[in-house]
């Protein structure tokens, strides 16, 4: 019976490990708004150009 248990903990510990851990980590280290964040700048950087382009005709 020790070993039951001690094969379901050991079980339970690795889909910890292999599953919950990793969705916990690029929860963290991967922005959900990154791409609107990338669209603003290029737009940005975008309409900036376009008046530099206009006051130089």
């Amino acid at each position: 019976m020790r070993d039951f248990q001690f094969i379901i903990s050991s079980m339970a510990a690795m889909m910890t490990v292999f599953i919950v851990l990793p969705k916990i980590m690029t929860k963290y280290l991967f922005d959900v708004e990154e791409e609107k964040n990338i669209y603003n700048i290029v737009k940005q950087i975008q309409d900036y150009d376009q008046v530099i382009r206009e006051n130089l005709r």
